[in-house]
């Protein structure tokens, strides 16, 4: 037992400490991702800290994706623009426990996350996303066709998406946060916008903890 059990480990994990047979892509702290056949990517001038570099390859090798965390103070991936997940289907991505920190955007309406068409996608944020902008910290806009059904038009379906704590820090948030100077009548300053332009139906959305925005949760 004890022979067969070193032998599965020695499969399993690379002399560089990180497994070369993991069935995902795996993004790692410091911005590089490895894929399953051992592949390791170092993303150069990269705004997101390899993230959106990660997202996109794992979508063209149709992977599922795994974001390694730690602990929110110093496992942190900054990025500088948005993060766009585009049109998925059949997809688990899971972040562990980190911080996505979005700040310093050319055009700061702009959002940190977005989530295009998806259907059988599975999303699991146990990271925070912590927004220093003027809009949605959040956005769900389907707008282009699936990458299999594509014969149902853009839409969300049969999807999950569970988020541990979104942080609109350019408001007044509790304890923490600034006062940005943004009209408070500013529905756009969100934690979470829904923009059904499209179809989205039987979908499970959870937020655990939303802070700050003018508004914790806009549907259009």
């Amino acid at each position: 037992m004890k022979t067969s059990l070193v032998l599965l480990l020695g499969c399993l994990i690379g002399a560089n400490g990180f497994s070369s047979a993991l069935p995902y892509l795996l993004l790692r702290p410091d911005g590089t991702f490895i894929l399953p056949n051992g592949e390791i990517s170092s993303p150069t001038q990269s705004r997101t800290h390899g993230l959106q570099e990660a997202i996109d390859r794992a979508v063209e090798e149709h992977l599922d994706l795994y974001v390694m965390g730690g602990d929110y103070k110093n496992c942190v991936y900054p990025c500088s623009s948005s993060v766009v997940f585009p049109p998925m289907q059949g997809k688990s991505i899971r972040f562990g426990a980190a911080t996505l920190d979005f700040n310093g955007f050319e055009n700061r309406k702009d959002p940190g996350l977005v989530f295009d068409s998806c259907m059988n996608v599975f999303f699991d944020c146990d990271a925070q996303i912590v927004y220093h902008l003027d809009g949605a910290a959040v956005r769900f806009n389907p707008k282009n066709l699936l990458p299999v059904d594509d014969f149902v038009g853009p839409t969300m379906v049969a999807s999950t998406f569970h988020f541990a704590a979104i942080a609109h820090v350019n408001t007044p948030v509790s304890f923490v946060g600034n006062q940005g100077g943004l009209p408070t009548d500013d529905v756009s300053v969100c934690c979470v916008e829904i923009s059904p332009n499209h179809s989205i139906t039987r979908c499970e959305f959870k937020f655990i903890e939303l802070l700050g925005g003018n508004v914790g949760i806009r549907v259009d």
